[in-house]
């Protein structure tokens, strides 16, 4: 997805004015700036999520608030949030995402059923981007899987009423909306290199084809499946 971005970044006509028609300089400019200008947001969000966890009634409140928008900026992955890279972009994306999360929980607990189901899916729908650029974010439908269960117990224990189905409806689906996060780019490598048997991949002869699992343990030398190798520092 990170890649996807920048290429429709460089077709901006704007851009190509601007900073000149060489592919390389180009992307690297554009990239460049979407990693500074997310990190920026991320710096953002963050702090917005920080408002809804510690609150900001109180000049302490407001202080922890703060350093932890600080603390992002200056963080050891400084170098990697600035770089042509997709860490900055998945950061604003998740972080954003944990923000609508915990203000679609601040708005049910207010009672603001419909807010908090709408804020609920946006927030899947920024879960299910972030691991499109980074497939760890997939970790995050781990907070829907323990709202579903809490949901379950309730509907379970308590009277079924239709607000409690919908709501463990709207988490089901939201659920479902952070995997295709991790099922689409699947698709598309396996559309996209499978399909053909001249150009196929070893990967796509696998039990479950992994694009994912055959890039960390072919070029990053990582996984359960990889034995040390002397060429790997």
């Amino acid at each position: 997805m990170y890649r996807c971005v920048i290429r429709a970044l460089i077709v901006d006509v704007a851009l190509q004015r601007l900073i000149g028609p060489s592919g390389a300089a180009r992307t690297a400019v554009v990239a460049t700036a979407l990693s500074h200008i997310a990190h920026y947001l991320a710096v953002l969000a963050l702090y917005r999520l920080s408002v809804n966890v510690f609150g900001r009634d109180t000049a302490t409140q407001r202080l922890i608030c703060f350093l932890s928008a600080v603390l992002h900026v200056i963080c050891p992955a400084g170098a990697f949030l600035s770089a042509p890279y997709g860490e900055s972009l998945f950061s604003f994306l998740n972080i954003t995402g944990f923000y609508v999360y915990s203000s679609s929980f601040l708005d049910n607990k207010a009672g603001k059923r419909l807010s908090g189901d709408v804020k609920l899916l946006v927030a899947a729908i920024l879960f299910s981007a972030a691991t499109a650029v980074r497939s760890n974010g997939i970790l995050s439908g781990i907070l829907y899987a323990y709202d579903a269960l809490l949901q379950l117990r309730r509907v379970w224990c308590q009277r079924l009423s239709i607000d409690a189905c919908a709501h463990l409806s709207v988490i089901i689906i939201s659920g479902c909306v952070i995997a295709l996060g991790l099922v689409v780019p699947q698709i598309v490598a396996y559309s996209t290199y499978c399909v053909e048997d001249d150009a196929s991949r070893p990967w796509c002869q696998w039990l479950v084809p992994s694009i994912y699992r055959y890039v960390q343990g072919h070029y990053w030398y990582v996984g359960m499946a990889v034995k040390h190798r002397k060429t790997h520092y």
